[in-house]
């Protein structure tokens, strides 16, 4: 292993990571069938009504909207689907029991998704790594980390460092980063270069603090640690805190351009550093995504949007049935919904409702 606080030295191209936007379009995909439901009956002025009573729930869209907000299922029938991931050619989530377990693929424009990945009953996350598919099993005490082999049917073991609890993992196209909760640490290593070892970025035993997130953008690696959001460059050199959050805990982040949001698990709101910052009040926060000057997040049965600014929420789908991912892209938000007897995945139109 070698030693603590080791700059990020090999500068990266660019690659969006799990729960960012992508490039992406679904087109021939069921709905009607399925009750969107219809939007309540508020005006334009004032946001939109209730959604109706269709099985996938409609969010706060007025009559007067020029888009309605109408969920709809474009895979169903996935059980316990989580760790939703797109990469503009096909949509990626882990769903399944047991052996059955593995990753689920939805190519874009195809109406049915097929299993990739199977056999993998303790498959906790994936990310996209180059053109393969990384994620973490879970053993015990002990994540392995591990990535589709080159046919794409398979996993195949990169790492498992003794003892290791990596909680959260991003990928670009040369290096897999992991943070490794119970030993409060941050690493990474080379993707193209074997045999695999853990480089380790920053060594937290001496400072007590708990690691919650880490993103990989083009200008750097963003870590969620304590009270603050770090930004690693990707081309070495020390960290700088982007935005320190005393009082606060943020957990999940999303980052897009000079904005960047979180979920405080202090208080439970979603947060922006932005200009300014913006705070909604909301509880039972499970998953955040961020597109240009919007954030998105899943709450309780709910999806929200807002301005990074804070200003125009709206609820854009009721109903939901505990949604743990989310994600933006090309105009549609989509996230997963675990629903009694058959999960699925969900999208709806991103411009959809009236502020």
């Amino acid at each position: 292993m070698r030693a603590a606080r080791v700059g990020l030295s090999v500068l990266l191209a660019f690659f969006t990571a799990a729960g960012c936007t992508y490039i992406l379009d679904l087109e021939g995909t069921k709905k009607g069938e399925h009750g969107a439901g219809a939007g309540g009956s508020g005006s334009t002025s004032s946001g939109g009504g209730t959604g109706g009573s269709g099985a996938h729930g409609g969010g706060g869209a007025g009559a007067g909207c020029a888009v309605p907000c109408e969920p709809e299922p474009v895979a169903e029938g996935q059980t316990a689907p989580e760790s939703l991931i797109l990469d503009g050619v096909n949509a990626y989530w882990i769903a399944g029991e047991g052996a059955a377990r593995g990753v689920r693929r939805l190519q874009l424009g195809s109406a049915s998704p097929e299993p990739m990945i199977e056999g993998e009953p303790n498959l906790v996350q994936i990310v996209q790594c180059d053109d393969r598919v990384c994620g973490t099993s879970k053993v015990g005490t002990t994540t392995a980390l591990r990535r589709s082999n080159n046919d794409g049917n398979a996993m195949e073991a990169l790492l498992a460092p003794p003892g290791c609890d990596a909680t959260r993992i991003a990928s670009d196209t040369q290096n897999l980063y992991w943070i490794d909760a119970a030993n409060r640490r941050f690493s990474r290593l080379l993707l193209n270069e074997t045999p695999f070892e853990e480089i380790v970025i920053e060594d937290f035993f001496t400072e007590g603090n708990s690691l919650r997130d880490v993103v990989v953008r083009s200008n750097g690696v963003y870590l969620a640690v304590d009270n603050e959001v770090r930004l690693y460059p990707l081309a070495g050199g020390m960290p700088t805190t982007v935005y320190p959050t005393t009082g606060t805990t943020p957990s999940r982040i999303a980052v897009d351009g000079n904005d960047i949001c979180w979920i405080d698990t202090t208080d439970g709101n979603v947060k922006c550093h932005g200009s300014p910052l913006s705070i909604s009040t909301t509880t039972g926060l499970a998953a955040i995504a961020i597109d240009s000057s919007r954030v998105f997040w899943a709450e309780a049965n709910e999806i929200h949007r807002m301005n990074v600014a804070g200003t125009g929420r709206l609820t854009i789908a009721r109903g939901q049935q505990t949604p743990s991912s989310i994600a933006v892209s090309s105009g549609w938000v989509y996230w997963t919904n675990n629903r009694q007897g058959g999960g699925e995945i969900m999208r709806v139109k991103a411009d959809c409702g009236c502020e």
